[in-house]
C-alpha cells in the first residue's frame, strides 16, 4: 500500500515522457508509486518508462496494446494500491508540490476529492495567494453538471475507494463521461486556487480537423451532457437548462462533422429524435439562444439546409 498512485497513460510522448515522470518523482511527498501504462506506443517511450522503472522502485510499468486512454487508465486503476489516486497526461509536468499539497487539503479536511488550478504556463500562482473553497455534494454537483467544475481528471486527487466497481468508457471524452458517476459518490470536494499542473498546449499531433474526430469528439460531449441533463431533472433542476443547452450545442455541432465525414447516418437520426423529443424545452421562449434554437429547429426541419449553413460557417472562421 503506499498514499497516492499516479496513473499515467502513455502513448507516442517520447519527446515529452521524461519531464513528466521527472516531475513526478521530484514530488514532496515520498509515499507513492507512479504506474505507467505504456498503451502500445509505437516510439521510444515504453523504453523510457521501463528505464525509470530500473531506477526507481516507485515506478511500475505496464505494456499493453493499443486500446486509448480510457484503457491505458483502466490499466491502471486494476493495479492501483494507493489509498488516493491521480491522474497525468504524459505530455504534461506538475509541480513537486501537487500531491502534498491535495492529499493535505483532503485529509486536513475530510474531503473525498481535492482540486487545483491548472495552466499552460510553468509560472504557478504564488502560494500565500492560494484560497481554498469545500464544498458539500448539493453545492459541487451542479458545478460539475454543468462544467463550472471541470471534468478532467488531471488536476484531482481522488479517495479510492470512489473508483471502485467504476471503468471509464473506451474512446475520446472518457473524462466528462465518467466525472458525474465518481464524484456522485463523495460527500465533500475541496478546491485550491494554488497552479499545480501545467499542461502541454502545443503539440500539434493532438490537434486535429479530421471531420471524423471532430464528429465523434462533439457527439460525445454531447451524449455527456444529455446524462447529465438527466441527472440534473432528477436532482439537480437549477442546471437543468445549462446542461441541456449544452448538449444541444455539442449535438448540433456533431451533426454538421457526421453530414461532412459520412457515415454517420444512425447518428444523425438519434439526434433528430433527442431534439424532437425535447423540442418543448429546446423551444421555450427565453430558454435558448437564437442560434442554438435556430440551429436545433433546422436539424429537425431542414437538415439538408442546416448542413450546408454549418459549412458555410466553418469556412469563415477558418479564414478569420
Amino acid at each position: 500500500m503506499c498514499r497516492v498512485s499516479v496513473i499515467v497513460p502513455v502513448y507516442r510522448t517520447e519527446r515529452y515522457l521524461r519531464r513528466c515522470i521527472d516531475s513526478l518523482l521530484a514530488q514532496t511527498l515520498d509515499d507513492l508509486e507512479v504506474i505507467l501504462v505504456d498503451d502500445g506506443s509505437p516510439d521510444g517511450s515504453g523504453m523510457i518508462c521501463d528505464a525509470y522503472a530500473a531506477e526507481d522502485a516507485r515506478v511500475r510499468v505496464i505494456h499493453k496494446a493499443n486500446g486509448g486512454s480510457a484503457s491505458a487508465r483502466n490499466a491502471g486503476l486494476a493495479v492501483a494500491r494507493g489509498d488516493y489516486i491521480g491522474f497525468v497526461d504524459s505530455d504534461d509536468w506538475v509541480s513537486p508540490r501537487l500531491y502534498q499539497v491535495l492529499l493535505g487539503l483532503c485529509e486536513g479536511n475530510q474531503a473525498d476529492i481535492a482540486i487545483c488550478r491548472f495552466s499552460s504556463s510553468i509560472v504557478g500562482s504564488a502560494n500565500n495567494n492560494a484560497r481554498v473553497r469545500i464544498l458539500p455534494r448539493s453545492a459541487f454537483m451542479p458545478l460539475l453538471l454543468s462544467d463550472s467544475i471541470t471534468s478532467h481528471l488531471w488536476n484531482k486527487l481522488f479517495q479510492a475507494d470512489l473508483w471502485r466497481g467504476i471503468t471509464m468508457p473506451t474512446g475520446v471524452v472518457e473524462d466528462m463521461l465518467v466525472a458525474p458517476s465518481v464524484f456522485s459518490r463523495a460527500s465533500t470536494v475541496i478546491e485550491t486556487t494554488e497552479e499545480l499542473y501545467f499542461y502541454y498546449l502545443s503539440r500539434p499531433d493532438n490537434l486535429s480537423n479530421d471531420p471524423g474526430r471532430r464528429a465523434e469528439n462533439a457527439y460525445r460531449r454531447g451524449v455527456a451532457f444529455r446524462a447529465r441533463y438527466e441527472m440534473a431533472k432528477d436532482s439537480y433542476p437549477d442546471v437543468c437548462g445549462t446542461t441541456l443547452r449544452s448538449a444541444v450545442r455539442f449535438f448540433a455541432s456533431a451533426f454538421g462533422w457526421m453530414a461532412q465525414a459520412g457515415g454517420y447516418e444512425a447518428e444523425q437520426e438519434e439526434i433528430i429524435h433527442y431534439f424532437a423529443s425535447n423540442r418543448r424545452e429546446i423551444f421555450r421562449p427565453g430558454s435558448f439562444d437564437v442560434k442554438s434554437a435556430i440551429g436545433a429547429g433546422m436539424i429537425l426541419g431542414a437538415p439538408k439546409l442546416y448542413v450546408w449553413v454549418y459549412r458555410i460557417f466553418r469556412r469563415w472562421d477558418a479564414l478569420g
